[in-house]
């Protein structure tokens, strides 16, 4: 298994080269764009890494904006909840993956103590922690897969139709929400409910230097109609839900609405605010029995019991704050 899949545009090679060699010189199984040995499918190869890569980190420039491999690839890691976005170069990001929190690289030259490259570094670390010198040497699960970058159209009549097999949801899925967005429900209202599986999305600003006591702005979001609660977990590990407060149990995510965005208060000092987003189908409002947990411990039992009685999507999102400033 790899740890990163890199998305990105053939035209931006060389720096995409840099960011690749800095990334496994960390100690990552680093996948980028491999060309099919003779004989491989280009289809499975690609998908294959995308279908099990723990992190997929896509490289946003003015070629990639433009690429429909690089939006695919993007929004079949989105819908995974593992995408990673990275700004290479000045671009507005196609909807809706400027409403993701995104790494800047700019002018990044390949330096490992740059902090913007340790930002990306932490970010990575949540889905794939640092693994032994024995796990790194250990051979990968698929050989198959290690092969070299693609020709510069990665285009090829045979490819395409190949490929628009496990594309085709990643597409919808995007327009789906790209109209929702915009507010044209219509038929893409039944898009956005049935494909795939929802996409959850938590974001924060602003992006640095948080302190305890500090306004903190949380954007949370769905891509499908179903039923939703967010929670925080304080540094005590005491976890209580924000939303929705008293009365309704949880929150109905619909086309006219899918989240919003909250003003809190920072309140860990040298520590992590931790929010929890969790999403049930349509059909299934209940969630969770208690509005707080005392332990984590707790939280994690009570959603394994709601996982157990149906489908239950999570993701998280880790707010670094700081001490009060004296």
């Amino acid at each position: 298994m790899h740890d990163i899949f890199i998305s990105y545009s053939r035209q931006d090679k060389p720096w995409v080269d840099t960011l690749a060699a800095a990334l496994t010189a960390q100690g990552y199984a680093v996948w980028w764009d491999a060309e099919l040995l003779p004989g491989q499918n280009f289809e499975n190869a690609i998908k294959h890494v995308l279908d099990n890569a723990r992190c997929v980190v896509t490289v946003w420039s003015t070629a990639s904006v433009d690429s429909l491999w690089v939006r695919e690839e993007s929004s079949y890691a989105l819908q995974r909840n593992v995408l990673i976005p990275v700004l290479y170069q000045p671009v507005t990001l196609p909807m809706p993956f400027g409403r993701i929190h995104t790494a800047d690289l700019q002018d990044w030259q390949g330096t490992p103590n740059d902090p913007r490259f340790q930002t990306l570094l932490r970010a990575i670390a949540q889905y794939c922690p640092r693994t032994t010198e024995t796990e790194q040497n250990a051979p990968e699960e698929s050989p198959a897969a290690e092969v070299d970058p693609l020709p510069d159209e990665r285009i090829s009549s045979e490819g395409v139709i190949h490929r628009w097999k496990w594309i085709t949801a990643a597409l919808f899925t995007t327009i789906g929400l790209i109209f929702t967005a915009a507010g044209g429900y219509n038929d893409l209202k039944q898009i956005w409910s049935d494909f795939s599986k929802p996409a959850l999305l938590l974001d924060y600003e602003p992006k640095d230097n948080i302190h305890s006591g500090d306004t903190l702005y949380l954007t949370f979001s769905g891509s499908h109609q179903g039923y939703a609660t967010l929670w925080n977990q304080d540094a005590s590990g005491t976890v209580t839900k924000l939303l929705p407060e008293k009365g309704a149990v949880t929150l109905h995510f619909t086309p006219q609405y899918n989240g919003e965005t909250l003003e809190l208060q920072a309140t860990s000092g040298n520590g992590t605010d931790k929010f929890i987003l969790l999403w049930t189908p349509e059909g299934k409002p209940d969630h969770l029995s208690h509005n707080q947990y005392n332990s984590e411990a707790a939280f994690t039992a009570a959603l394994k019991k709601l996982e157990a009685d149906g489908d239950l999507i999570t993701t998280q999102l880790d707010v670094p704050i700081f001490a009060p400033n004296r």
